[in-house]
């Protein structure tokens, strides 16, 4: 018997949306996949975190280090991980130049649901909450035709939202930093 599930059709999108996956804030978010989804390909992580209260199910060492950046910023109040585009289709108009094919099952021809690495909550210095989303990716990754069209689509998804949206690559994230506050956190 398979371990994971991969196939993705109707039911397991219902199934999602029914226990809450891609919804909330704080403590009551739930990712829109968790590391028990899918086979590992490296090392996984779930980290109970300090703003959240909560276990953040992160996929590679990249998005386990940026993760402990955010927790250390005193600015950041919430970090959603694997947040889902669920109107996607609402939201970006302009998409007659994007190949959606490459998002959507083989077999049952049901559009995968797309996904940000980090939706992040920002509070200013006047109070005011903000939100900024980040894709994580590996810098080879960004050669592949498969990563660009994703990223354009997150893009022109944020653009719309009116939030900053950004790519994060591991040459981005200051791995002693990270590593350094990984040990804290583990401490505390």
């Amino acid at each position: 018997m398979a371990k994971h599930n991969l196939q993705w059709d109707e039911n397991k999108l219902k199934r999602f949306l029914r226990e809450g996956r891609g919804q909330g804030e704080g403590q009551d978010y739930k990712p829109w996949v968790t590391v028990q989804d899918f086979p590992s390909k490296g090392r996984c992580s779930r980290v109970l975190g300090w703003k959240t209260n909560r276990i953040h199910h992160l996929f590679t060492d990249s998005e386990t280090r940026y993760f402990y950046l955010l927790e250390w910023e005193d600015a950041v109040v919430d970090i959603r991980e694997h947040f889902p585009l669920l109107d996607l289709e609402e939201v970006v108009k302009e998409k007659d130049d994007l190949n959606f094919n490459l998002f959507q099952d083989k077999n049952s021809g049901l559009p995968y649901i797309i996904y940000t690495s980090f939706l992040i909550t920002i509070k200013d210095t006047d109070g005011q909450k903000r939100y900024i989303a980040r894709s994580l990716k590996a810098d080879y990754e960004l050669q592949r035709k498969r990563s660009i069209e994703r990223l354009e689509i997150e893009r022109r998804y944020w653009l719309n939202k009116h939030i900053d949206w950004g790519i994060v690559t591991q040459k981005d994230i200051p791995t002693v930093k990270a590593k350094n506050i990984e040990w804290v956190h583990s401490s505390l």
